[in-house]
């Protein structure tokens, strides 16, 4: 009498599978609708909580079913492999996210000068829903951003401030901010977006085409141009703006700070998330970017 063995077939392979494809399409929807659509940041945080929740209870069972596979040769190792491979995106950024929580200290935005921050030309001002409400950083927390981020300084260069001011809006364009309001000195407001052509650059023209430069007037110290604000003088340019990152689609707001001191102009930033008491690193993230641009733009005038 011939026996045949039939496999068992193993049912949490099977809703592994289906779990994991539903926790993807959720994360994929949750992370499109944010960095494309209309989800904003705390709407995002729930369905990605839940998608990993979710998640989590696939690959328990992909792994019950891989045991399974393992001690009576149930079917379903493919279901609880395609399981696998569906969590990883999900569960993949989380543990990262989590990581960078651990990681960078408990505030929602960082400054150069943590001794007089650059004043918002118009404070951010967003719904926080159910992620609480913020309050202003205290002495201890400003002291722990610059134990975080000690290279987080302002730079300061041996140029004018309407040199600078030429460099900073080239600098954000490169480093993908976007300005959207600006405070400058009277005289600074039609700056040509690239600098003026220096001596050397124009010594290859030929003599009987050579023009003299004629000196640009040097604006009224005693008037500044803009939105009123009780910080700001004639030697002080303001610039506010924001910026989405590239891949997680965290939203941020700017404001730079140019400050002409006799021959020299420090440069400042200042960076806030949206939402959040935290932003696990990216204020920092887009403030460096944006004074590597600035350094690379005004090459060979930085300061020591």
């Amino acid at each position: 009498m011939v026996v045949q063995y039939e496999r068992p077939y193993s049912y949490a392979a099977h809703w592994a599978r289906r779990i994991a494809y539903f926790s993807f399409l959720l994360a994929l929807a949750a992370w499109l609708g944010h960095r494309f659509g209309p989800v904003n940041t705390p709407e995002f945080i729930i369905i990605s909580v839940v998608s990993v929740a979710v998640s989590a209870v696939a690959l328990l069972l992909a792994f019950i079913g891989f045991s399974s596979l393992w001690r009576v040769g149930a079917r379903g190792g493919k279901a609880s492999f395609v399981a696998l491979l569906l969590t990883l995106p999900v569960l993949g950024p989380a543990i990262y996210g989590a990581w960078l929580l651990h990681e960078h200290p408990a505030s929602w935005e960082v400054s150069t000068d943590v001794i007089e921050e650059p004043q918002w030309l118009k404070v951010p001002d967003y719904d926080q829903m159910w992620l609480g409400t913020r309050k202003p950083r205290t002495a201890v927390e400003l002291q722990e951003q610059f134990l975080s981020y000690p290279a987080l300084i302002g730079h300061r260069y041996d140029g004018a401030l309407d040199r600078v001011v030429i460099g900073v809006r080239n600098a954000a364009a490169a480093a993908r901010l976007n300005i959207r309001m600006e405070k400058l000195p009277a005289g600074l407001g039609d700056l040509p977006a690239e600098p003026p052509v220096t001596s050397d650059e124009g010594s290859e023209a030929p003599e009987d085409d050579f023009v003299a430069p004629i000196p640009a007037e040097r604006p009224d110290r005693d008037v500044a141009a803009g939105p009123s604000n009780e910080t700001s003088n004639a030697n002080e340019a303001f610039f506010q703006g924001d910026t989405t990152a590239l891949f997680s689609g965290l939203q941020y707001d700017f404001v730079i700070r140019l400050r002409e001191e006799e021959e020299t102009t420090l440069a400042d930033i200042r960076v806030a998330s949206r939402y959040g008491q935290t932003d696990i690193g990216g204020s920092a993230i887009v403030a460096a970017r944006f004074l590597k641009a600035l350094d690379a733009e005004l090459l060979g005038i930085a300061g020591d």
